[in-house]
């Protein structure tokens, strides 16, 4: 029985570190609920909704894409850290490169998007201002919340859960110090800058440790596209914003109309999408072929975007 009491024993040391993590997350919304019973009637459902709105992108990008890789990453860890430092790097330019233009989109199209998923009976303009508003704000660290997850589990393939739940416990004590700052001031908005500024604190400090833990992942590849997938953002949302400014000047933007709401939400997206494409096929982002390969296209659409 001694094997088993200290693969018991292992698998406690392994675990404990990441219970408290997720108990650490979790307080995070705790903690937002609590100040935003404090922030006045509908703060704490505008929350809970743009919350949802914003778990879209993040579980299509952030987690599925961390998920996805962490069985990849740990055999490396085992094998191969050169290998382990490649797809660490070459994960995180993916993430951010899908993650920061859905930011801006979402930042954008906050008020169209929002009506037309939640607009109708009582949920009337000032409902729709108040998750606008946190929307917007949760936006901006969609980014941090994404990036989060593959660093960490970076540490949990090196069998090491214990930097990530500290990062992740001093996240949290910046959440509840800036949502005890912000309330009163800012309201809903106050508690959705104070979550995603601690989001980014987390991400900040988790990519500095590991990168210091290993030396060789390609920083500068990771910033130089960083920058160009900024521009090409800044392009799609001038472009997003003018096909909202033109639907205004066509007099069809009345949100509280569903079927308009609809039109500048479905629409704003796809044309975005397709700025954004285009601009990263122009700037020679190297993650839009990356992307285009391993989409289940057909072979000539595959072509028509690569």
């Amino acid at each position: 029985w001694d094997w088993r009491d200290a693969a018991v024993r292992q698998v406690g040391r392994l675990m404990a570190p990441r219970v408290v993590g997720l108990a650490a997350y979790h307080m995070n919304f705790i903690i937002a609920t609590f100040f935003a019973s404090m922030a006045g009637t509908g703060a704490i459902s505008a929350l809970n909704y743009a919350w949802l709105v914003i778990m879209t992108p993040l579980g299509l990008f952030g987690m599925a894409i961390s998920t996805a890789l962490f069985p990849r990453m740990a055999e490396q860890a085992a094998d191969s850290e050169e290998e382990l430092q490649h797809t660490i790097a070459r994960a995180l330019r993916v993430i951010l490169f899908l993650t920061i233009p859905a930011s801006a989109g979402l930042m954008v199209l906050a008020a169209p998007v929002t009506a037309f998923l939640l607009r109708s009976g009582a949920f009337d303009a000032s409902s729709n201002n108040l998750v606008v508003g946190a929307l917007v704000f949760y936006a901006v660290g969609l980014f941090a919340h994404s990036g989060v997850e593959i660093l960490s589990r970076g540490f949990y393939a090196l069998s090491d859960t214990r930097t990530p739940v500290q990062y992740a416990v001093l996240s949290m004590a910046v959440n509840l110090v800036l949502s005890l700052a912000l309330v009163r001031p800012l309201g809903v908005n106050g508690l959705a800058i104070a979550l995603s500024a601690a989001a980014i604190v987390e991400f900040v400090l988790l990519a500095r440790a590991l990168g210091g833990r290993l030396a060789g992942i390609d920083i500068s590849g990771i910033v130089n596209s960083l920058a160009r997938t900024g521009l090409a953002t800044i392009l799609m949302a001038e472009i997003v914003a003018l096909w909202l400014a033109a639907l205004a000047l066509g007099g069809v933007y009345d949100l509280a109309n569903k079927g308009e709401a609809a039109v500048a939400a479905v629409g704003g997206v796809a044309v975005g999408a397709a700025a954004f494409w285009l601009a990263a096929r122009l700037l020679g982002i190297e993650e839009a072929d990356v992307i285009a390969e391993r989409l289940p296209l057909p072979a000539a659409l595959r072509r028509f975007l690569v």
